[in-house]
């Protein structure tokens, strides 16, 4: 969106928020007007209430942009009113994700074969929805997520130093299980057992303090007594201050359409360390051997972790061969062009 108001200004931008995050006003500030449906209060109702004065603003629009499977629905319900609009889906999420979002999978092919066109994030994303959903190739296109320049607001004081005695090594997501947030304990006994005298310290990003999930991680470490080992951050909008004392990234997720943190780490020249299978992440590490364990093996995956702090020079070896075509691949203007070149086009 900031994007396209730099180079088209005289493009106009409305924005439905289903549910207001931390950087709702980021957006306030560069859309034309913005208004909200919160998913709790009925969805045909509140559509009609905010449309009738949604159209006295504007009243035929020519493209409906969802940024998420989660925005489908509205996606079909919105076009009934805007007959003339043409739908596009940016599809950010994993089959997995869209079973959880969607029980009647069924139901979800069939409004998708009604959206015009499809932007996926990775070829894992592509060849999902293809087969999964029978959506031609034509209707896909893909483009990989872009690495906007991080905002310029104060950075938050982690309590946390890059240093040669300790190592840290950041996993960053919402808590969810589809992270394998779960495993974080899981990993931090294996090492301890493995490399007791390998000073480390596991650094998770995301969510909020009393998230359940976080809530877990510690109770579980601390019957295990291995409570120093870990450290949460809750969700922050700059990352900067994290890749700053990070080591290596720790890319554990079970499934991922496209992992932006890893492009992130992989530009800031870290190591990331991630399971074969996981998708997005796996495609952009290009099935690096080094870089990838078998899905699932905790003890592989930890074998690696200690390998890394033994010999780090053929990790950033392998890293700084996979950084240059990152870079090519998120960037921010070309990426931007290529998805309002789809939109002006539809």
């Amino acid at each position: 969106m900031q994007w396209i108001k730099s180079n088209h200004p005289e493009v106009i931008l409305h924005l439905l928020f289903l549910n207001e995050g931390i950087i709702a006003e980021d957006f306030k500030n560069i859309a034309d007007y913005c208004f909200s449906i919160h998913q709790k209060q009925g969805l045909i109702s509140k559509i009609k209430s905010k449309f009738f004065h949604f159209n006295q603003i504007h009243d035929d629009y020519d493209v409906i942009f969802g940024n998420t499977i989660v925005t489908l629905d509205y996606l079909i319900n919105i076009k009934k009113t805007q007959k003339k609009a043409k739908t596009l889906l940016h599809f950010h999420e994993t089959v997995y994700l869209s079973q959880l979002f969607y029980s009647n999978q069924d139901d979800f092919a069939r409004k998708l074969n009604q959206v015009e066109q499809i932007i996926s994030v990775s070829d894992y994303v592509k060849e999902a929805i293809m087969k999964e959903y029978n959506i031609s190739e034509d209707k896909i296109s893909k483009i990989y997520p872009f690495l906007s320049p991080q905002l310029e607001i104060q950075r938050p004081d982690l309590g946390l130093e890059k240093g040669q005695e300790e190592y840290i090594f950041t996993a960053i997501g919402n808590p969810h299980l589809v992270k394998g947030f779960d495993l974080i304990p899981q990993i931090i006994s294996k090492i301890v057992k493995k490399a007791p005298h390998l000073q480390f310290k596991i650094l998770c990003v995301g969510g909020v303090e009393n998230h359940p999930m976080i809530q877990t991680i510690k109770n579980d470490l601390k019957k295990m007594s291995l409570s120093a080992y870990f450290h949460h951050q809750p969700q922050i909008k700059n990352t900067d201050a994290v890749y700053e004392v990070t080591d290596a990234l720790l890319m554990i997720s079970r499934e991922e359409s496209f992992s932006v943190v890893t492009a992130e780490a992989l530009k800031k020249g870290l190591p990331v360390l991630s399971f074969k299978g996981s998708g997005g992440p796996e495609e952009l590490l290009n099935k690096n051997e080094l870089l990838t364990s078998e899905y699932q093996n905790l003890e592989m995956y930890c074998d690696k972790i200690i390998d890394f702090t033994n010999h780090p020079e053929a990790y950033y070896r392998a890293t700084e061969n996979l950084r240059k075509t990152i870079l090519n691949h998120t960037d921010y203007h070309l990426q931007c062009e290529k998805i309002f070149s789809i939109i002006y086009h539809l």
